[in-house]
């Protein structure tokens, strides 16, 4: 089966303002998964200048994937004939993508210098189908696991599967299920959840990949009849794009206005958009019957099949339907569908019981939408807790992690909201004594370590070194580079030269442990995998980092899985490898757009370029902001100076006394898990997707569960505006009542937090009453305030 795996990967890119369709593919048929990412090419680009931005803007997409697939225009259509003409450089045809590609084949080590380590195939359109090329980049081979997947199963089904549940996920479209209610569909039918399809016409692109797995259903039709107007651009659209392929006219297309019965109101309704479509047509081409494909957005049973083709019957039009669903949410495979729901837990079907003690979201049968918004409430518990406060309790106090730093090592620098000093880790006892452990388990014992060329991964290679010297009394030996991208030729070739002869020496029944210090994409061990496998290493490979920090353990897990597969010949030294991590923690990776930090002095420079000058108590923390090499320890939170901003006893986060980082990090952490593993019955903690929103409760983190100004004031940064504002008028009025009740305070810990209110005011996570201003104490804050409240 196929799952999209989405993030902010349709829309405006945010290095330039180009619109992108990116989005990533995990096939899981067979094991080990593999990930594909696919991106829409655009014209605007050269395929050397879209391997950059897919590279530079998509990180995290590029890092999990196995291969990357490229899709022309879907205007754009060619045979896999003239394909293999522009590979060799040169054009047949009049493709502008193919113009593109034979421009970038005439230097195939620069145009694809970017993508050393993927695979690279092109999807296109030829001939009524959807086509996969092999792979067209020439520095890679096609990686074992990837090649699996493309012998034994239908890949391109799986990448249709998955970008449409992908545009189903970015588009908002699914609206989840709710506690203690049902959804009335315009049909009748209860269901759990609801499935708006006319939300995936969110883009161009959006539009035009839906399109795309359209065209061979509808290729040989003479007119569509679209089931509902809110899938009206991918209908009309469809038509154009037929028209350019075949070189015809865009063919008639009518919509049904309201959801199809029997009622003699709408009967009479679809006789006369029948009508219109024969009139339009012509009357039909063929026998004088009129071949009409029915675009269904969401099919349950098939029992509008029965409907219209009933209906058609006792017209006695001459027109003869065919049927395609964009999706399916029931069992049944009456018609061709794009993408099967069906088994999907949101729409198993409510029994009886079930729906005796729930109440009714009405759909409107015109608009295809609920009315208002519904929040639901969230709350951070000892479950959410307990995944990071094992690592607290081991690094408290070290000075370990920081907020807001800049990192450079061997590779680009990097911004982390959370930052993790390593070199730190390596200090510690503690950490060491698991570490050794780690070591000492691996079997066999490895004799060479590979790890990056920092001085975080020196230190845990120095270590690992003692270790095995210490247990065997056999020397150990390590190697550093980056990437094992080894040079044969230029600077710093001898020593690449002497790294390759080592690695040839390793024999088949002995191991080697590449090593890392932080596992957070995965990005440098996959490419550790990749050049290993390039050079045909066959001795077993024990990957092992110091922490992994994904932002979703599953992350971890898929990447485990993945590094540790072995195929059937190396299987003959040694049946897998083995992937783990001395200490597993769920983290936010957050940079610069997602810091907290960055976003506070965002603003001080977005009042600044309003001209507005700052208080000086703001001004100076907006140059103490700019400082991002250090990182900030204990002075996270504006601080009134009334007492001290610190944690007390009995905290499920972290031991009493602990930095505010490391508060931070823990409160972070926190809500990071209701974001990937929510409570049973209820949805992802994020983003608003109508007719529900997820929010923390404001009673939990304001009143009543955590009193302290560090975990409060840890809240309000961590948490997104949309986690924390209430679509309810009168909740969020409540909200604000407290936030007014706290400014009130002039002594003890609660009053620490009036600052960072009035902040989180300024970024629109909340709203600070304007009759809060006379309890507000100093002048620089008053002033700030008013600052904050004009921008609103």
């Amino acid at each position: 089966m196929s799952q999209a795996l989405t993030g902010k990967s349709s829309g405006r890119n945010p290095n330039n303002g180009i619109e992108m369709h990116v989005f990533n593919v995990r096939l899981d048929r067979i094991d080990p998964a593999i990930t594909l990412l696919v991106a829409q090419f655009s014209s605007e680009h050269s395929v050397e200048s879209i391997l950059e931005l897919i590279y530079d803007a998509y990180p995290g997409h590029r890092s999990a994937a196995s291969a990357l697939v490229m899709r022309p225009d879907v205007r754009d259509t060619f045979s896999p004939a003239e394909l293999e003409v522009a590979l060799e450089g040169a054009v047949s045809g009049d493709s502008p993508f193919l113009e593109r590609l034979a421009a970038a084949c005439q230097d195939g080590e620069r145009s694809f210098a970017r993508f050393q380590l993927l695979p690279i195939f092109i999807l296109h359109f030829h001939d009524g189908k959807a086509v996969l090329s092999s792979n067209i980049n020439p520095l890679v081979d096609v990686p074992p696991d990837v090649e699996l997947h493309l012998e034994n199963y239908d890949v391109v089904g799986d990448i249709r599967t998955g970008e449409m549940r992908h545009v189903m996920s970015v588009s908002g479209a699914l609206l989840p299920p709710l506690e203690n209610t049902f959804y009335e569909n315009p049909s009748g039918r209860r269901a759990r959840a609801f499935l708006r399809v006319g939300n995936i016409q969110y883009s161009r692109l959006a539009i035009d990949s839906v399109t795309f797995w359209l065209l061979p259903y509808v290729f040989e039709c003479e007119a569509l009849l679209v089931d509902t107007w809110s899938l009206s651009s991918i209908a009309f659209n469809t038509s154009r794009v037929l028209a350019s392929t075949k070189q015809g006219k865009p063919i008639p297309v009518e919509m049904l206005s309201q959801y199809q019965d029997n009622s003699a109101e709408r009967r009479s309704a679809l006789i006369e958009i029948l009508q219109r479509l024969l009139a339009d047509a012509g009357g039909g081409k063929q026998g004088n019957t009129l071949k009409v494909t029915c675009l269904v957005s969401v099919t349950h049973t098939g029992s509008l099949v029965n409907v219209l083709m009933e209906q058609v019957r006792l017209s006695g039009l001459p027109i003869e339907l065919s049927f395609v669903a964009v999706f399916r949410l029931g069992p049944g495979d009456r018609f061709e569908t794009l993408c099967d729901l069906s088994e999907d837990p949101e729409f198993e079907p409510l029994t009886a019981e079930e729906m005796s003690d729930r109440s009714a979201v009405q759909i409107d049968d015109r608009v295809y939408f609920p009315v208002t918004y519904t929040d639901i409430p969230f709350e951070v518990v000892q479950p959410q807790a307990k995944i990071f406060k094992p690592f607290v309790d081991l690094v408290q106090g070290s000075g370990l992690i920081s907020v807001h730093r800049d990192q450079v090592d061997d590779g680009k620098p990097r911004h982390h909201a959370v930052h993790l000093d390593t070199e730190v880790l390596a200090g510690l006892s503690a950490f060491r004594a698991r570490f050794r452990e780690a070591i000492l388990g691996l079997d066999p014992l490895p004799s060479l370590v590979l790890s990056p060329d920092h001085s975080a991964a020196r230190a845990l290679s120095d270590l690992a070194c003692r270790f095995l010297e210490e247990h065997s009394g056999l020397p150990s030996e390590a190697i550093f580079h980056s990437n094992l991208d080894l040079k044969t030729a230029g600077l710093g070739a001898k020593e690449d030269l002497a790294i390759a002869d080592r690695l040839a020496q390793t024999e088949p029944d002995s191991s080697i442990l590449v090593l890392d210090d932080c596992f957070i994409t995965g990005a440098r061990l996959s490419g550790y995998q990749t050049r290993l496998r390039q050079r045909n290493i066959t001795a077993k490979l024990h990957y092992l980092v110091a922490v992994a920090r994904p932002d979703d353990l599953a992350t971890w897990e898929d990447f485990k899985r993945k590094l540790s597969f072995r195929t059937k010949e190396y299987k003959q030294y040694h049946h897998d490898n083995t992937v783990t991590a001395v200490l597993e923690i769920v983290l936010p990776n957050w940079q610069q757009e997602k810091c907290p930090w960055c976003q506070e002095r965002l603003l001080y420079e977005r009042l600044e370029s309003e001209g507005d000058k700052l208080p000086g108590r703001y001004g100076a923390r907006r140059v103490l902001l700019a400082q991002r090499d250090l990182g900030l320890r204990d002075d996270l939170f504006l601080d009134p100076e009334i007492s001290e901003i610190k944690l007390y006893p009995a905290s499920i986060f972290a031991p009493p006394d602990s930095s505010q980082a490391e508060v931070f990090s823990a409160v972070a952490a926190a809500i990071q898990v209701l974001r990937i593993a929510p409570p049973a019955g209820k949805p992802r903690l994020g983003p608003r997707r109508h007719p529900v929103a997820t929010v923390l409760d404001f009673n939990k983190y304001l009143r009543t569960m955590f009193t302290d100004t560090v975990i409060r004031a840890s809240f309000l940064r961590a948490a997104t505006w949309e986690e924390l504002v209430y679509t309810d008028r009168e909740t969020e009025g409540k909200r604000s009542e407290r936030i007014a009740e706290i400014i009130a305070k002039s002594e003890g810990d609660e009053a620490n937090l009036a600052l960072e209110l009035i902040l989180a005011g300024g970024l629109m996570k909340l709203t600070v009453p304007g009759a809060a201003r006379h309890d507000i104490q100093g002048d620089d804050d008053r002033a700030f305030f008013e600052l904050t409240k004009k921008r609103r």
